[in-house]
């Protein structure tokens, strides 16, 4: 059991399930909840009001272009793929960004957009949690 428990706190898991002889053992631990930002286009950004104490409405300019957040979909260890992106770099819609191992069978992560990378959010051999933010995609 306490070997289960340190496999799962060193792959950073939030869960582990075992099968054996009928028997089933399953191992969670507290997880944290990830929000991923909405992106919001530039155009709707502009000029937004929100209340204020005074009653005066600030205005907020758009500052920078829209970003997405590409999260993962699976519990498991993320690998970068053999030419891994970088932060500034260009990437098409459906490149693949990495791939996340989840007992052993890796799902891709694809960019959603065109774009460029604004931030990578995991390293290479990290475990990652369901909805986990992995990158951040600037789109134009």
């Amino acid at each position: 059991m306490r070997e289960v428990a340190r496999l799962l706190q060193s792959a950073n898991l939030g869960e582990i399930a075992l099968e054996s002889d009928g028997a089933r053992l399953l191992v969670q631990r507290e997880t944290l909840a990830y929000a991923a930002p909405v992106a919001v286009p530039a155009s709707d950004s502009e000029n937004v009001s929100f209340p204020s104490d005074d009653g005066a409405a600030p205005e907020i300019e758009a500052t920078s272009a829209p970003k997405l957040v590409v999260v993962s979909d699976w519990v498991g260890v993320f690998r970068a793929p053999k030419k891994p992106v970088s932060p500034s770099e260009s990437v098409k819609k459906k490149q693949i960004l990495g791939v996340v191992e989840s007992l052993k069978v890796p799902f891709e992560v694809f960019a959603p957009a065109d774009g460029t990378v604004g931030a990578i959010l995991v390293s290479d051999g990290q475990g990652v949690e369901w909805g986990q933010p992995l990158f951040e995609i600037e789109t134009a």
